[in-house]
């Protein structure tokens, strides 16, 4: 949630759905262990690494903001 910033003041809610979902779907897939030896990556590495794991809730996110906004 702190790194999602202005998103999370708009749409808190939603925010702590997408948060929620991205890490069910990080533990689902990922060990802990691997998980802390992504966190210690540069960014970019991390993003390349995690973001296909959670891409369904980030477009999901992203979507229901969009529909909000109509």
């Amino acid at each position: 949630m702190i790194d999602s910033k202005n998103m999370a003041i708009e749409y808190p809610i939603l925010t702590k759905e997408y948060c929620s979902c991205s890490m069910k779907k990080i533990r689902d897939s990922i060990s802990l262990d691997e998980y802390l030896r992504i966190s210690k990556m540069e960014t970019e590495e991390q993003i390349k690494i995690l973001i296909p794991i959670f891409k369904e809730c980030l477009t999901e996110y992203q979507n229901r903001i969009k529909n909000l906004n109509k």
